[in-house]
């Protein structure tokens, strides 16, 4: 039985607010959470979902040491170590390295290591087009970093590299919502407030290997939506609702 309709054990990314959310959010008692810290567990435990640790998102929860202190800090680590079940993602140039000379996207155990412990066809063809071309652009330019040459004609198509596709459908989709659909001043602080900054993009590429994807984040949300990748969605209040509601007879 599938934990998220249509999806035969996905991979799941969740942002470190949602790591954090686990164990304090408003709307949800402590006893809310500490059953979803187990059901998570569970389910990753058996192989129903499966979430992956990235680095950036790492780098974020160590605010919680100087936040909370060390012993609040080792309680969520151990949680976001046991719950990704030693599955961990290549960063991404090391991913873009792979896509550019397998010219494919990459299989789970060559994205993953291992550790101890309703748009229009015509409008999404236009969009299709853009982040086309600005994938391009970016392969060329690493490809040339990395002294990898390929004849004309024998370039992987950028759909097949979802580092490069998701990267690019991010910044565009940012730039859409940002100066295009709230139509924010370029340089004014509701713009600033509103721009999803560089972290919230590396993310975004490394759940180009993700079946779904938690956050909080508003503007975050908005863009990643917006991105037309394919990739479910879902804010950290919607992730922590479904689990909870799940019976057994959902997950046999």
């Amino acid at each position: 039985m599938f934990v998220f309709r249509g999806l035969a054990r996905p991979t799941v990314l969740l942002d470190a607010n949602a790591v954090r959310y686990c164990f304090k959010r408003e709307g949800f008692a402590e006893a809310q959470l500490a059953e979803l810290r187990r059901r998570l567990l569970d389910l990753s435990r058996r192989d129903l979902i499966r979430p992956f640790v990235t680095t950036p998102v790492g780098w974020e929860l160590s605010a919680v040491y100087g936040e909370q202190g060390g012993a609040q800090y080792l309680t969520l680590i151990e949680f976001y170590l046991r719950l990704s079940a030693g599955r961990a993602i290549k960063n991404d140039w090391d991913r873009k390295k792979l896509e550019l000379t397998l010219r494919r996207k990459l299989k789970q155990k060559e994205v993953f290591v291992g550790y101890d412990f309703d748009v229009t066809r015509d409008s999404k063809e236009r969009w299709t087009a853009v982040v086309r071309d600005f994938a391009k652009r970016e392969m060329r330019e690493d490809a040339a970093a990395i002294g990898l040459r390929m004849r004309p004609g024998s370039w992987p198509g950028p759909d097949y590299l979802p580092t490069f596709w998701f990267g690019e459908s991010f910044y565009f989709a940012k730039i859409l919502f940002v100066f295009v659909e709230t139509e924010k001043e370029l340089t004014s602080k509701n713009s600033l407030k509103a721009m999803p900054d560089m972290m919230d993009a590396t993310h975004f590429r490394d759940a180009a290997y993700a079946d779904v994807f938690v956050t909080q984040d508003e503007n975050f949300h908005a863009v990643a939506v917006r991105a037309r990748t394919g990739l479910r969605i879902m804010s950290f209040d919607e992730f922590a609702t479904h689990i909870l509601t799940l019976t057994a007879t959902d997950v046999e």
